[in-house]
């Protein structure tokens, strides 16, 4: 999981590398803002990368 707070996910090339990043590993990283981390890391999310 990638966490970040603040600007620097508005920066395009970051942008396009965390939109690169999420989902990779069968799904295992999600890349979120502390804005949207509740509806983004679910507790199924979770469970179902813990037991991978």
């Amino acid at each position: 999981m990638f966490l970040a707070d603040g600007p620097g996910l508005a920066h395009k090339d970051t942008w396009f590398e965390v939109c690169e990043l999420d989902g990779a590993w069968n799904g295992n990283v999600r890349v979120t803002t502390l804005k949207l981390a509740d509806i983004r890391i679910t507790h199924d999310w979770l469970m179902r990368v813990a037991s991978d």
